[in-house]
């Protein structure tokens, strides 16, 4: 299921696969290196999981991120052993990506996405940059996601050079920030129709209900 993580299979060459451990916790989507073997793979999305089990706890409390942080970090980059403990092991031989993803769909429909970093501690950092703005409404969220976002690697791909490359990323950019503009401008729209089409029915009402008071006085 969702919560239990997944674990996707990526062509490298005709007939042959690698496989990707990945689990979202707490708004962090966490994905391994290229694994040869899918039942390892499995088996580091089963650790994955364990790690989310033993996090799903402490959102409600004080200090979350920090705890967050050295959670993941003992899990993902410097697992301890002790009796009776669960293995860890097979983590501290990966490489790590995270991204942050914020569910602004209330603005553009759509969860967001931010660029890969390797840091647990960045991650965590970036999302609480993106959850603050987020409460400060949605210019603020914009400006802050447009330094966090990702940009297309097939737009990069295309060029060469330092030059072409940054004229690249700019466009990407630009072109990014662009469909997110269209997609808040469309939710708007939509929420306003259905905003109007309440307030009509809600009126209609009010005018029934004063009709029939009225014809009840009437009589």
């Amino acid at each position: 299921g969702h919560g239990s993580g997944s674990v996707s299979s990526i062509s490298v060459g005709v007939g042959k696969h690698k496989f990707i451990a990945r689990i979202t916790i707490c708004g962090i989507a966490i994905s391994s290196q290229c694994i040869d073997s899918e039942d390892e793979a499995d088996g580091v999305r089963v650790l994955l999981s364990q790690m989310r089990t033993a996090l799903d706890n402490l959102s409600a409390e004080a200090g979350f991120s920090v705890r967050l942080e050295g959670l993941l970090a003992a899990f993902v980059e410097k697992p301890r052993h002790t009796e009776g403990s669960l293995e860890f092991a097979p983590l501290q031989l990966r490489s790590w990506s995270f991204r942050v993803l914020v569910d602004v769909r209330a603005w553009t429909g759509r969860i967001l996405s931010s660029r890969r970093v390797t840091s647990v501690a960045e991650a965590i950092a970036m999302r609480e940059q993106l959850e603050e703005a987020k409460c400060r409404g949605w210019v603020c969220f914009r400006e802050v996601w447009s330094q966090c976002m990702s940009h297309s690697r097939a737009g990069l791909a295309q060029t060469a050079g330092r030059a072409s490359t940054a004229v690249s990323r700019t466009s990407s950019r630009a072109a990014r920030l662009l469909a997110v503009d269209l997609s808040h401008a469309k939710t708007q729209r939509h929420a306003l129709k259905r905003a109007q089409s309440r307030q009509t029915i809600a009126s209609r009402r009010e005018a029934l209900r004063v009709h029939r008071t009225t014809n009840r006085i009437a009589k």
